[in-house]
């Protein structure tokens, strides 16, 4: 990348994603900037602890419910950076896939009191439980590294290049009454209504068309939920590239007479193996209709053919009745699963011709790298703790996850640099020479590299960096950074006032004898009151201020000469 885009330094991280936002007034966008930076100094607090003050604490929430402050313009500026990194030309003519990892997840809230502008969520809707979904396409672009023990690519983070707010609503009773009549007048009344496919088409409006430039690729990975016949003929029309896992066995067709040939899935099983390799597989929860399973190495099998989709059948148009979709179809299956598991398989669909084992693999290595907007889900869930707001509107919610989310890049960032380019230099992680400094004195050993320098932040958030510990994950660097910018204000207040103390041993200029008062004789001379120093200043002002303030402004650094800098 030309520039880091996610620095250390919360103001300048602030400046760079919000300080371009145009809110309808310059003093709004100064409460973003401040929002911004307290958010990415304390990641994880709430919002009373994050503003003690109560004159600031309301004037927070005045801006979340200010009506010209939306999701949009909150992330206007961090859009423009990442568009404008997603059409930076390649370096000597090498192709730069920007792989645009598609999803939407489900924020929910359990309030005593309903939330208004909310609709009820969950599986079963309860009144109590109330939410929105959020949709995302999150930007990276791939490198040649592979990451160690899984099957995908080591990826640049570059953001959000889109997100939208979408609140479910319930199927309207006129409509449940109207299927029971004539189910074609029900089919025609759903696609006026909003619903959650249009979500993906949408998206694609707001990234416009990929550039023309054979350096640059954009591809659209994304699971079951994209395979819509609109979303997929809207990427061809766009030209962007796509990987979308498979969710129905549509038909497939000859392109010169449309004649049925089949079905996609059916089809895909039939055809002979290209190759096998290892995936590594995380361990995953039980679900409705999965049972869990255990974190595994499965030995994978992969085949592909070109098929051409069919359209579906769509209000006033019979089924084949438009356009059909040449794409290829990748199987990825699991061919000998241990006992008791559920064998893996995958269909993916992708517009590049794939014909070779090579062309298979690399289509199961980007859609392996979808797993990365999931680490953004958690980031912005758990790490943020983006669900636990307590907000009164759903206006003000959105707008407040909106800020969070941007935060939340910067952690998933931070976690696939060491992945994409762990010998450059430490400072390509964005931390301030003063924040490098002090975590080299707090672990007492250099840090010349990315790797050293993330391996410390996780040693700080308590990785214990063992041989088959492999690298720290997100949420262990998110601990390690909050430790490390205690422990950089901690240093940047000593200094202060060390300052402070230096201007008031300061002797004044001695008064002219003229000036002075004339004093009786046996009287003595008049005490100045002076007011005890209080807090560092009363230790730094001590006969041993340096040992003292050092030993307890960090009693954990060894190097007692950092605070002396």
């Amino acid at each position: 990348m030309s520039r880091v885009l996610h620095p250390y330094a919360p103001n300048d991280w602030a400046t760079l994603h919000f300080g371009g936002a145009s809110l309808g007034d310059k003093r709004r966008t100064e409460r973003l900037l401040d929002i911004g930076r307290t958010i990415a100094q304390t990641p994880g607090d709430s919002l009373p602890s994050l503003f003690s003050n109560w004159s600031h604490l309301k004037g927070v929430y005045r801006f979340f419910d200010c009506p010209d402050v939306t999701p949009e313009k909150v992330q206007a500026t961090h859009r423009r950076q990442v568009h404008e990194e997603m059409r930076e030309v390649g370096a000597a003519g090498k192709l730069r896939p920007v792989l645009l990892l598609e999803d939407t997840t489900d924020l929910s809230y359990r309030r005593r009191t309903s939330i208004s502008d909310l609709e009820p969520a969950g599986d079963r809707l309860s009144a109590k439980m109330q939410g929105f979904k959020m949709h995302s396409v999150f930007a990276v672009r791939q490198t040649e590294a592979k990451v160690s023990g899984k099957e995908r690519h080591a990826v640049e983070v570059l953001g959000l290049a889109h997100q939208e707010f979408h609140t479910t609503k319930a199927r309207p009773v006129e409509e449940r009454e109207m299927e029971k009549k004539s189910k074609g007048a029900a089919q025609r009344m759903a696609a006026l209504r909003e619903r959650e496919s249009r979500l993906w088409i949408r998206s694609g409006a707001t990234l416009g068309d990929a550039p023309s430039n054979p350096t640059v690729r954009w591809v659209r990975v994304a699971d079951r939920g994209a395979d819509i016949y609109e979303y997929l003929q809207d990427c061809q029309r766009r030209h962007h590239g796509f990987v979308v896992r498979s969710s129905h066995d549509r038909l497939i067709v000859n392109p010169s007479n449309r004649e049925p040939e089949g079905h996609v899935q059916t089809h895909a099983r039939t055809l002979q193996a290209l190759g096998q390799f290892d995936l590594k597989l995380n361990a995953r929860p039980p679900r409705k209709n999965r049972p869990a399973t255990p974190a595994r190495t499965a030995r994978l099998s992969v085949s592909a053919a070109r098929v051409c989709l069919a359209s579906p059948r769509r209000t006033g148009k019979k089924l084949n009745g438009g356009e059909p979709i040449p794409c290829s179809v990748v199987r990825v299956w699991e061919p000998h699963p241990p006992e008791g598991i559920p064998p893996l398989e995958w269909f993916l669909l992708c517009d590049q011709p794939v014909e070779t084992f090579e062309a298979a693999r690399e289509c199961a290595q980007q859609y392996a790298t979808r797993w990365v907007i999931e680490e953004f889900h958690k980031a912005l869930k758990t790490g943020l703790g983006a669900e636990n707001i307590q907000l009164e509107s759903g206006k003000r919610l959105m707008t407040a996850v909106a800020v969070m989310a941007v935060v939340a890049v910067r952690l998933v960032a931070l976690r696939e640099l060491i992945l994409a380019e762990p010998d450059a230099p430490a400072e390509r992680i964005g931390l301030s020479s003063l924040a490098l400094t002090v975590l080299s004195a707090r672990l007492d050993r250099p840090l010349p590299t990315v790797r050293a320098a993330v391996m410390g932040l996780g040693q700080l958030g308590g990785h214990l960096g063992r041989v088959r510990d492999g690298f720290p994950g997100w949420l262990t660097l998110y601990r390690g950074w909050r430790k490390l910018s205690e422990l950089t204000q901690g240093v940047e207040l000593a200094r202060r006032e060390r300052e402070l103390l230096g201007e008031r041993r300061a002797r004044p200029a001695p008064e002219p004898i003229s000036s002075r008062p004339v004093q009786s004789p046996g009287m003595s001379p008049p005490k100045r009151p002076q007011s005890p120093p209080s807090g560092l200043l009363r230790i730094l002002s001590s006969p041993e201020s340096t040992a003292s303030s050092s030993r307890l402004l960090s009693p954990l650094f060894r190097d007692r000469e950092l605070l002396l800098m």
